[in-house]
């Protein structure tokens, strides 16, 4: 079997190419998190909730590395701080 000259450099570029590919290190993004994480309690203050999700955010600031606010957004069965919390996707 006689591989062209065309064939022969096709797929030697292809070999370069993909070994280029493997040797180039990926570009990073920020880090996560770049800025304070908020944290929203639809539940009163002084309660478990409130108790549990403060314990909670000062354990996530040793893991993240990151502040992490707590806000207690309390009435209306949660319906209040439901226009402030970001849409998920």
């Amino acid at each position: 079997m006689k591989i062209s000259k065309r064939s022969y450099l096709t797929i030697s570029a292809v070999i370069v190419l993909l070994s280029l590919a493997v040797f180039v290190p990926p570009k990073s993004a920020d880090g996560f998190p770049s800025k304070t994480i908020r944290f929203i309690v639809p539940y009163s203050a002084g309660g478990g909730q409130d108790q549990w999700s403060r314990v909670l955010a000062s354990a996530s600031i040793d893991h993240l590395g990151q502040a992490m606010h707590v806000q207690i957004r309390a009435g209306a069965g949660g319906a209040i701080q439901q226009p402030i919390s970001p849409p998920c996707a």
